[in-house]
């Protein structure tokens, strides 16, 4: 079963925050990077999995090096390189945290599709080799059907160990 990595929990994180606070979409953000919006999101799945660093290294500088890249990378505090001069729509309005809450609630949801796929997958997978192992079964049992010990050659012409020789007469071997 995959785990998501932290890192790329921050950096969805991030993202939702550049999207509330900067009004950035993930397109913005991915062009400040130099890439498509295809390309940032593959970046994305890659770092569900795998950490890299040269993307998140770019994404820190696309962001404008609001958030730290300690807490990008390892999860250390502060969060945003500058704490004082983080600058939001309505200075008035403290970080509304809710936005983090949904975006681990929306990976969450994401992980939880994926791994219902993979076990509709590997579900379809059992039920196939169930129906090979059903077949080979029925196979061996009318093998063991043609091949009965209890009642051994009884509809041959004559028995086992007696042959017919030229004479038409019938001999023990």
């Amino acid at each position: 079963m995959p785990v998501i990595s932290p890192v790329y929990m921050r950096m969805k994180q991030a993202v939702t925050w550049m999207k509330q606070n900067k009004d950035m979409l993930q397109k913005d953000i991915a062009e400040r990077m130099g890439m498509t919006e295809v390309g940032f999101s593959i970046g994305m799945k890659r770092i569900q999995q795998k950490f890299d660093e040269d993307f998140i290294i770019k994404f820190h500088q696309a962001t404008e090096e609001i958030f730290s890249l300690d807490w990008l990378m390892n999860g250390t505090m502060p969060k945003f390189t500058n704490e004082m001069s983080v600058s939001h729509k309505n200075d008035q309005q403290p970080i509304d945290n809710s936005s983090l809450v949904n975006a681990a609630l929306a990976a969450k949801d994401e992980t939880i599709a994926a791994l219902r796929d993979q076990i509709t997958a590997k579900d379809k997978v059992i039920q196939a080799k169930d129906e090979l192992i059903a077949a080979l079964r029925q196979q061996i049992t009318i093998l063991q059907q043609s091949v009965r010990i209890d009642e051994p050659f009884k509809n041959y012409p004559f028995e086992i160990g007696v042959a017919e020789d030229s004479k038409r007469q019938v001999t023990q071997v």
